[in-house]
């Protein structure tokens, strides 16, 4: 499946229902580094936009998630959304922030437009970095070598 088509026809329909979000993960690592192989596509989004969002991702064949997670020591809870296609699944994960500090990154994202797709709000460099610092997996701390700067 294409990742980055269906990203394009998700964004559209954020952007049609004024839904803010912030895209992170391995799309959004694309845009500042360079492209790594996903399957899925991560969205940070306010709790009040949550039924708003799973919504709108049942009326595009996704299958409601089961319970959310959440990231241990953080106000992050992931809710993770999955669509059957012919031989494979597509993912969206939904990280839901739960506390203002990192609700306000979905209202800060940067707006990213081409003639070639929708608009875009991808979550500015240091607010992904900060986001893989609390999660600090090993692809994490990979992602955040990629994009600190070389002091």
């Amino acid at each position: 499946m294409d990742v980055f088509g269906e990203f394009r026809q998700i964004a559209h329909d954020l952007a049609e229902r004024q839904i803010p979000y912030a895209l992170i993960g391995g799309v959004a690592m694309a845009f500042y580094a360079r492209p790594r192989f996903t399957k899925d596509v991560d969205l940070l989004i306010k709790t009040e936009h949550l039924p708003a969002v799973r919504e709108m991702l049942k009326a595009r064949g996704y299958l409601p998630p089961g319970e959310p997670w959440t990231f241990p020591r953080t106000p992050l809870s992931l809710h993770r959304f999955v669509k059957l296609v012919p031989d494979d699944e597509f993912l969206v994960d939904v990280i839901v922030a739960n506390s203002p500090e990192l609700a306000a990154i979905a209202d800060r994202g940067l707006l990213v437009e081409s003639p070639d797709h929708p608009s875009i709000r991808l979550a500015r460099r240091e607010d992904i970095i900060l986001l893989k610092k609390l999660r600090s997996s090993p692809q994490d701390l990979a992602d955040i070598a990629l994009l600190e700067p070389d002091e």
